[in-house]
């Protein structure tokens, strides 16, 4: 599931379920891998927080686990995970979606680590789709539980 395609690439899929409607304009984002270079940056957490929230609403999902390509299958644990608000999500079995203005990115979850632990900076158009949607709102909810789940 997790092979490399360049950012903002028509999105072919090769499973027989699609979630996309035939009229959505799919398109990649986070497909990366080690022969491929990539932009970086250091994220901001509120990203990282609407990343994950994405995350938690996974898409295509798959019996088994995709290793990180950038860490090598034995140098990262297995499955992979991310763990925000006090909650852990497994990475590596499936795809999400973030839908923008007359335009769907298609992502493996993968693409959490992929930020977090090795920099990856997506295309402007995802940060932004992201920054707009109800994720950010979602990751407010989750950090006030996880504050009031502490006390």
């Amino acid at each position: 599931m997790s092979y490399y395609r360049e950012d903002l690439s028509q999105y072919g899929n090769d499973f027989i379920y699609q979630v996309d409607r035939p009229s959505d304009d799919v398109r990649n984002v986070g497909w990366i891998d080690t022969t491929h270079p990539y932009n970086k940056w250091i994220p901001p957490e509120w990203f990282l927080d609407a990343l994950y929230i994405a995350c938690r609403h996974k898409v295509n999902l798959k019996r088994s686990y995709d290793h990180c390509r950038l860490c090598g299958a034995l140098a990262s644990p297995y499955p992979l995970s991310a763990d925000r608000f006090s909650r852990k999500v497994a990475l590596g079995d499936g795809e999400i979606r973030v839908r923008g203005q007359g335009i769907v990115h298609a992502s493996p979850d993968l693409i959490y680590h992929y930020v977090e632990v090795h920099g990856y900076r997506p295309p402007d158009e995802f940060i932004s789709c992201l920054q707009k949607r109800k994720y950010l709102s979602r990751a407010w909810l989750y950090k006030v539980l996880a504050r009031l789940h502490r006390r």
